[in-house]
Parts: C-alpha cells; sequence; structure tokens
C-alpha cells in the first residue's frame, strides 16, 4: 500500500481543513452503511469553514478544497447522494492500522470516531426527528403506497443516523470519556432523545425499512472481503475482517459450525483446493502466514505457511490441486507444494508493488499476478519463469485477475474500475476497456449446480450499475432502494439461478430463474 501512503502524504492542507478531512476519512472508516457527499456535509456542515455556506455549496467546497487530493483513493461520485468510498477495502486496512501509518496523521482510530459519531447521530435525530415526520394526511396508507413520499421527506442524514447510531454507540462504548468538551451537550442529547424522540424514532425505521425485500440468513460481526464455493457447490467460505472465516450451507445458506479463528487480522482471500478438502486463507496478520483449514472439521492441517515479509493479499490453487500459489505485499508471489506445503522455488520476483491478485489458467500451466506497479505478470507455474511480456493497465492498481474457463481470455480488474481483456495466447488487448462499473470489479469461480459430474468451473461478471445488477449488459436484478446507498458496495454472485447478494452483516437469497 505504498502508493496508499504517498497520496496521504501529498495532501497539502491547513489545520482546520486537515481536520475535517480526518473526521471525513474516519467516518468512511467506520461508517456501517454508505454514506454520501451529502450525508458528510449535514454532518460537518457546522465546521466554522462552512461558516454561511448552504448545504449545496458545502458539498462544493467538500469535493474542490478537501477532498481533491485523494482522486486515487476515493470514488467520489458527481451526484451528491451517491455513494463516496475507498477504492478498495485495504486503504482501509492502512488507516486503521497504526503500525503501518507510523504515527502519520491520518491514522484511524476506531473506537474514537464511533463515539464521535454516536455525539453526531444523537444530536441530528433530537434536532430533526419529529412526527409524522413525512408529514402525511392519510396515516392509514400502506408504506408501500407512499414510498415516494418517505425518498423525498426522510433525508440522507436522517436514514443514516436513525439506522447508524446505536452501532457507533456500542463500538465506541466509552464514547463519552473520549470528547470531553461539551460532554453535558452530548449526554443532554441521549437523554432527550430518549425522552422525547424515541417513538419518532421508531417510525422513521419503519417507513426505511418497510420495503426490505431480503432474507437475513445470518449475521457477521465485520465486512465481507472474500468468499469462494467449495468444488461440489455445497459450502461457501466468507473471510471478514472480524479476521475469522465462516462456513455456510448453500442450499439452506444457514451456518455450518463455529467461525474458523487463527488469523490475526482481515481475512483477504480464501480458497478450496479441487478436490475440497483444503481450505487455504490469506489475512492482514502480523505473521504474514497462510493457513491450511480442514473445512469439514475446521481444524488446521498443517502448521501455517511462513516465508511472505508482508501481508498476503491472495491464494489460489492449481487446477490439478498440486500447487497453491500466493501473493503478498513483500512484491512476491510464492508456490507451494499442496501434498507437503513446502515452498516450490524461490519467491517470484519482478513486481514493484504489492503482488495483490494471483490466478492459474485452466489447464494450470500458467500462473498470472496483478500488483499495485500497474502491471500484469505471467509466469510458468512450473519452473517459476517469467512468460511473454508484461501486461501493463493506465497506471492503475491491479484488484483481480481470472482466466476464461476454455482458457481463451484473461480478464483484470483495475482500480480505475475498468475490466480489461487480453489474449492468453499472444497476450494482446482484447478491444477497449470495459467501463460503466461504479465499483472495482471483482471475479468470482463458482461450480456449476449440476453435481452427477464433476462441476465445471463458471465464471461470472456481474455489472452494478443504475441500481440494476448485469450480466453482460442484459438486465437481470433490480437493486430494492435500501442497497443503493450501501458502502462498500454488496458482493453479488450468480448460482444457477439464484442470485446471492453479501454485505456486511446478512446474506440475502432472491431467485431470478425468471430473468434467465
Amino acid at each position: 500500500m505504498e502508493w496508499a501512503r504517498r497520496a496521504f502524504d501529498n495532501i497539502r492542507l491547513d489545520g482546520t481543513k486537515q481536520a475535517v478531512l480526518y473526521s471525513i476519512l474516519g467516518t468512511l472508516v467506520v461508517a456501517p452503511y454508505p454514506v454520501s457527499l451529502d450525508v458528510i456535509a449535514a454532518l460537518y456542515g457546522d465546521k466554522s469553514i462552512f461558516e454561511g455556506l448552504n448545504q449545496e455549496s458545502v458539498i462544493e467546497y467538500l469535493r474542490q478544497d478537501i477532498l481533491a487530493d485523494l482522486n486515487s483513493l476515493l470514488l467520489i461520485p458527481t451526484s451528491p447522494i451517491e455513494s463516496t468510498h475507498f477504492m478498495h477495502t485495504s486503504i482501509r486496512d492502512l488507516l486503521i492500522n497504526e503500525q503501518r501509518c507510523q504515527e502519520r496523521v491520518y491514522y484511524i482510530d476506531v473506537h474514537q470516531h464511533h463515539g464521535r459519531l454516536a455525539s453526531l447521530c444523537l444530536s441530528v435525530m433530537v434536532r430533526c426527528l419529529k412526527e409524522n415526520i413525512c408529514n402525511l394526511s392519510d396515516l392509514s396508507k400502506a408504506n408501500s403506497e407512499v414510498q415516494d413520499v418517505i425518498e423525498w421527506e426522510v433525508s440522507p442524514v436522517i436514514r443514516y443516523c436513525s439506522r447508524a447510531w446505536s452501532i457507533h454507540l456500542t463500538d465506541g462504548a466509552e464514547w463519552s470519556k473520549l470528547v470531553t468538551e461539551g460532554l453535558d451537550g452530548q449526554r443532554a442529547d441521549f437523554e432527550r432523545f430518549s425522552r422525547e424522540k424515541l417513538l419518532y424514532w421508531l417510525e422513521v425505521m419503519s417507513l426505511i425499512r418497510d420495503c426490505h425485500s431480503d432474507l437475513m440468513m445470518g449475521r457477521l460481526d465485520g465486512s465481507v472481503l472474500s468468499v469462494a464455493f467449495s468444488p461440489d457447490g455445497k459450502v461457501l467460505a466468507s473471510g471478514s475482517d472480524d479476521y475469522t472465516i465462516r462456513l455456510w450451507d448453500a442450499q439452506t445458506w444457514t451456518p455450518l459450525g463455529q467461525p474458523l479463528t487463527g488469523h490475526d487480522g482481515s481475512v483477504e482471500s480464501v480458497a478450496f483446493s479441487p478436490d475440497g478438502k483444503v481450505l487455504a486463507s490469506g489475512s492482514i496478520s502480523n505473521d504474514y502466514t497462510i493457513r491450511l483449514l480442514d473445512p469439514q472439521t475446521g481444524t488446521s492441517l498443517s502448521q501455517p505457511l511462513t516465508g511472505h515479509h508482508n501481508f498476503v493479499c491472495s491464494v489460489a490453487f492449481s487446477p490439478d490441486g498440486k500447487v497453491l500459489a500466493s501473493g503478498s505485499e513483500d512484491c512476491t508471489v510464492r508456490l507451494w507444494d499442496a501434498q507437503t506445503w513446502a515452498p516450490l522455488g524461490q519467491p517470484l520476483t519482478g513486481h514493484n508493488g504489492s503482488a495483490l491478485p494471483v490466478a492459474f489458467s485452466s489447464d494450470g500451466k500458467v500462473l498470472a499476478s496483478g500488483s499495485e506497479d500497474y502491471t500484469i505478470r505471467l509466469w510458468d507455474s512450473q519452473t517459476g519463469t517469467p512468460l511473454g511480456q508484461l501486461l501493463k493497465g493506465e497506471r492503475n492498481p491491479l484488484w483481480s485477475v481470472a482466466f476464461s474457463p476454455d482458457g481463451r481470455v484473461l480478464a483484470s480488474g483495475f482500480g480505475d474500475c475498468t475490466i480489461r481483456l487480453w489474449d492468453a495466447k499472444t497476450w494482446a488487448p482484447l478491444g477497449q476497456p470495459l467501463q460503466g462499473f461504479n465499483r472495482i470489479p471483482s471475479f468470482i469461480s463458482i461450480p456449476h449446480a449440476d453435481m452427477q459430474e464433476p462441476p465445471t468451473l463458471r465464471y461470472y461478471i456481474l455489472n452494478i450499475g443504475d441500481h440494476w445488477v448485469k450480466l453482460s449488459s442484459s438486465r437481470l436484478f433490480w437493486f430494492p432502494s435500501e442497497y443503493w446507498y450501501y458502502d462498500p458496495f454488496p458482493t453479488v454472485l450468480l448460482i444457477n439461478v439464484t442470485l446471492v447478494i453479501i454485505y456486511n452483516e446478512a446474506l440475502s437469497i432472491f431467485d431470478v430463474s425468471y430473468a434467465l
């Protein structure tokens, strides 16, 4: 993440603007729900530098004078009501790691920012909540009949504060001790909210949650960073920033056993071996290891694999199951014997930035690795020697790579929210970059539903745009409005005729057979 550190170090703001930026970064780090510039402006618009400005002017000030130096790290939509978020979860990981920030001013104390936001949310609700907030003349109407009125009258900041205040309060448990100035006012807001505004808050929660069509299948204690299906399609594994791995029954979507522990950092990558007997995981752990688990019992199959000198960002098994590859922030790729778990040869070097994604071709002969140095490198998976030329993007980090099942195409997801396709024989680019994505694309391999024969891995690229999930260019599924502002955006998987949405604390399941 050296490029992220450089971007933060290049910020040139005076003390007042720096403080506002710090508050905004803290908000983006700890917010349990998406926040837009509209919400940020409402939360921090009372700062002295915004004196005399209306909401629209505050938003423009934020865009031009506070956040202008962070375009490489933040996605800031042109619309003020769309979610502003980090380009990649690893940026958040950097900000909350005091050791990696090395006393830089942008280190985010999670508990402190939760506490501050708890206070801000309470203040907003005390000020804005009221009886019949939508000013409805006919209170007998169902919420579904007045959704347009709800969208207009219940502002984004009220929505956010109503949903998030209790999370901020509990996750910043000592919030009243962290901000001594104005302590009595904060307590007064909480007491007034409890005494006078509680019923109005329940009214808002009813209004904004009535349209939920998703099914809560299981709760997580952190954001989902990685997912993988077992080869037989019966189990889904998920890695989370709560340092755990969870297994889910892919038929009932219920948790299988207890969370799998062992990592002391966010689990960035999970991968099943082709026979389904091994689950490998890499994480932002300070021991820089790869862990190997039996997915049936959750027990360790060996000692953690050591050899990398920085965080392990990705893991992948070769199609024949004989080799495990790993990419790391130490700028290397390593190969491991999947029988003995001994390293195969020396680390593969050449990248000048963190080696983020790794992927094997369908025949297992080629290993592709992407990096923050804006390149894809190709390796002979047997000898570790480089193959062909470097594949380069437009000065944007590589976040994901995947081969097509027939091995003819390599797809790559770049930090500029584009997909580039490459001919896997000549390594020449195929056409122009695919654009229109509002998130950095990720690629996920999914087993075919027919389990009578050994499963064929199918790769689906699902595009999210204009509130639609699209398979290629065809509209597949319209997102309910409660998903529009999620940050980070939900992970979306298509399995046979089932659409799976994974976001933060829930799995949501939809039958989309009608659209296929």
